[in-house]
């Protein structure tokens, strides 16, 4: 298990910051990763096809497009406008990119 810290970088939002988990990365031609944090459980799917990475997060209905996996901002983005996530777990699944950035290659 890789422990994380998400910041939602928004002194505004109580808690700023919180905890996650990445509990499991599987490499199967594309990378299977599960997440939780602060109550919610993510099954990502990160992959790249011909021009671009993706996310797809099928216990959400989630599919977006990724920049690079530490562009928290960009994937933020994506997560809240496309995948109509909410603030909390947009920045957890986004600050869990930035972590696994350190252990998977695309």
């Amino acid at each position: 298990m890789i422990r994380y810290r998400v910041d939602s970088q928004n002194k505004r939002m109580d808690p700023s910051t919180w905890e996650g988990s990445i509990n499991y990365i599987y490499d199967k031609g594309f990378y299977e990763c599960g997440v939780t944090s602060r109550g919610s459980t993510f099954r990502l799917m990160i992959g790249k096809h011909k021009d671009e990475n993706f996310l797809c997060i099928p216990n959400w209905n989630v599919g977006i497009e990724l920049s690079k996996l530490k562009d928290r901002f960009w994937n933020y983005e994506q997560l809240t406008q496309y995948g109509k996530m909410g603030k909390v777990d947009a920045h957890s699944v986004a600050d869990a990119l930035v972590t696994l950035d350190k252990y998977i290659k695309l």
